[in-house]
């Protein structure tokens, strides 16, 4: 949880109860990581049926969303409403698997150093404003926090791996999220940013058409890389308390930032 943005978090909180959580094997929680996206999704199941919770709101970043994705498909009455924030969607047509690089970086990341300049490559577009915003976004992390969890370990690190392989092997494809997504029949926001080398607009259509039973919206930030919730964290968390409150999802107010939006993946609207 050290790596998450106190500003978007804490003004999602002032209208509703937020739920913080490191699965298995990470942070400060117990266990080994599961090699699987399942795996970590029965974990996020079984927290919130001990927490006394019928259904819940779930938002995830990255890894956490392909996560996420499971968690709804195999508890459906679980989730009420949806948010995946660069989250890649299992193998499947029209789906980009993103370069290994920046990710090594990340791995060889062990200290706070290295861990800002592979943050700041592997999350933030390469402008100059994108990089600002992103150094912003470390001091906010380290200002919050006076316990800063370290990074996985290296075990950990090799699990996370094999679960990303499993979910982009072709073999094992029906184990993943792509292939049902049909299932869903819920409000899912989806947002990315412009210049997400990770999640592509392309991999970002193909997802949001696969999800043909659900009411599916997607924004796209502008000038934003991997995440755009820190770049823009006031934007973002007033996209997802509108999201979250509306009668109608496909029915957002517009945002004061420029961004583009599709609508169950065929009609889109741009405001740029």
């Amino acid at each position: 949880m050290s790596q998450i943005d106190p500003t978007s978090v804490n003004k999602i909180a002032e209208k509703r109860p937020v739920i913080l959580f490191d699965n298995a094997g990470v942070g400060r929680s117990g266990g080994q990581v599961p090699t699987s996206y399942s795996g970590w999704a029965d974990y996020c199941a079984e927290l919130i049926t001990q927490l006394g919770f019928g259904q819940v709101d779930v938002l995830a970043f990255s890894m956490g969303g392909c996560a996420a994705q499971m968690l709804a498909l195999n508890n459906p009455t679980l989730v009420r409403r949806l948010i995946l924030i660069g989250s890649l969607p299992s193998i499947g047509p029209g789906v980009i698997l993103p370069p290994p690089e920046p990710f090594q970086e990340i791995r060889k990341a062990h200290d706070r150093e290295s861990q800002e300049a592979a943050m700041l490559n592997f999350c933030f577009h390469s402008s100059e404003g994108s990089q600002a915003a992103g150094r912003a976004t470390f001091r906010r992390m380290l200002e919050a926090r006076d316990d800063w969890s370290d990074l996985i370990d290296i075990d950990g690190t090799q699990r996370q791996i094999q679960a990303f392989a499993k979910f982009m092997n072709p073999e094992l494809a029906s184990e993943g999220s792509y292939k049902r997504f049909n299932e869903l029949r819920i409000p899912i926001l989806i947002i990315r940013g412009f210049h997400d080398f990770v999640f592509e607009r392309q991999t970002c259509q193909a997802m949001a058409k696969q999800m043909c039973n659900a009411a599916v919206s997607v924004y796209e930030f502008p000038g934003a890389g991997h995440a755009p919730h820190w770049q823009y964290p006031e934007e973002f968390a007033e996209l997802v308390d509108c999201f979250l409150c509306a009668t109608d999802t496909t029915k957002i107010p517009e945002l004061p930032v420029h961004w583009v939006r599709w609508i169950n993946g065929t009609d889109l609207i741009s405001k740029i």
